[in-house]
């Protein structure tokens, strides 16, 4: 007779629990966060930074102004003629969650006391990223520079879990899944895409440590798109 040794079970963990490790679940979900963020600035072009104040002793409850930020979006979004627009933006935390503080990153220039008097809960300041003779593209990477800084700190302030961001919806980055037979097909199709050959090609097999399934990664030289 032969006998069958358990199996083992692997026991769910319960919501209550919380992550398995904390620290590295928050520090995976800051780099994701942190590359999320520059893509949307680069691929939408969001060189002007508006930052967002609360008078009055401030603002301390995120998802209120979450909605006061909403309400802002709509009236610009108005008096543009209704024409929707990318957005992004990060809460930036002071002193423990006092006097919150919302950096936000837009295509366009809009005027500073129209944009106050719309806001209408502190002060305003709008920068333009981009230095004197450089292109929106190399303005939107700086804004997203800015933005990322604050949302290390904002990783750091708040609750894990939270939502670390906010961006417009129906703005997303452009993402492509595909299906090859080799590697070689593979970089011909991102090539195609890029319309450039890629600048380094970093193989797998170069590296004697590497234990993964075969790899690829292809690097291409930043270009900005047409001004």
């Amino acid at each position: 007779m032969s006998v069958i040794p358990d199996r083992h079970v692997v026991k769910p963990r319960r919501p209550d629990e919380g992550p398995i490790d904390p620290e590295r679940c928050r520090k995976v979900a800051a780099q994701r966060a942190r590359r999320e963020l520059r893509r949307l600035c680069k691929e939408h072009l969001l060189f002007f930074q508006w930052t967002l104040t609360f008078g009055d002793g401030g603002q301390r409850d995120l998802t209120k102004l979450r909605r006061q930020v909403e309400r802002f979006v709509a009236k610009v979004v108005a008096e543009r003629g209704g024409e929707r627009f990318p957005w992004v933006y990060v809460v930036e935390f002071h002193e423990g969650g006092e006097r919150l503080h919302v950096h936000m990153a837009v295509p366009f220039w809009f005027p500073h006391e129209r944009l106050k008097t719309l806001w209408g809960h502190g002060h305003v300041w709008i920068t333009d990223k981009r230095k004197r003779g450089e292109c929106r593209f190399v303005g939107a990477v700086r804004a997203a520079g800015y933005l990322s800084k604050y949302l290390d700190k904002t990783f750091g302030e708040t609750e894990f879990g939270r939502h670390r961001y906010e961006v417009a919806r129906g703005w997303k980055v452009k993402t492509y899944q595909v299906r090859v037979r080799d590697l070689d097909e593979g970089q011909r199709y991102a090539e195609a895409v890029f319309v450039a050959a890629a600048e380094y090609v970093w193989h797998s097999s170069s590296c004697e440590e590497w234990a993964g399934p075969p790899t690829r990664v292809l690097f291409f030289m930043a270009r900005a798109p047409n001004d």
